[in-house]
């Protein structure tokens, strides 16, 4: 996958730690204007390392903080009026 897939469709970089247990999220567009939109993200990761504990050992992957919000807007069916 290129970085111009993530700047595509809105999503982030999710950086997992695999010392540590931490995943945090990176703004592709940062790596997109050093390296280019064309960059695959899978050359990126050898010189990425973990921004919690600074170990190497990561996977990179991808995040949606839009596909996130709306799973949390969508509300279960109306209960109310229901007894227990």
């Amino acid at each position: 996958m290129k970085l111009r897939d993530y700047l595509d469709h809105d999503r982030l970089l999710l950086v997992a730690c695999q010392d540590c247990n931490a995943k945090t999220p990176l703004d592709p567009a940062h790596f997109a204007l050093r390296f280019g939109a064309n960059t695959s993200v899978e050359d990126l990761a050898p010189g990425i390392v973990c921004p919690v504990c600074g170990s190497a050992d990561i996977k990179l992957g991808a995040h949606s903080p839009m596909e996130r919000q709306a799973e949390r807007n969508t509300t279960p069916a109306d209960t109310t009026g229901v007894s227990p």
